[in-house]
């Protein structure tokens, strides 16, 4: 959060790791959970979460751009 949180509080997206890569990643996650069996309702909800932020357009952003998600759901900038 030192660095992720004040691009967060700045609004400043540019790539670092970006938010598309960080979604396949976590959806790599859940299919190896399905594999052995293992619940992983927090990495669903991220998946989730992730999904929405590409739905947004924010795909190619730093994975940081995620909090523009909660922003849209209150209505906020």
């Amino acid at each position: 959060m030192d660095v992720k949180g004040q691009k967060m509080l700045n609004d400043e997206f540019e790539a670092e790791a970006r938010l598309a890569q960080h979604r396949k990643d976590v959806g790599l996650i859940l299919e190896s959970g399905r594999e052995v069996g293992a619940r992983l309702p927090l990495s669903a909800v991220h998946f989730e979460l992730l999904r929405e932020a590409e739905r947004m357009g924010l795909g190619a952003a730093d994975n940081s751009a995620s909090i523009k998600v909660f922003g849209s759901a209150v209505g906020a900038e």
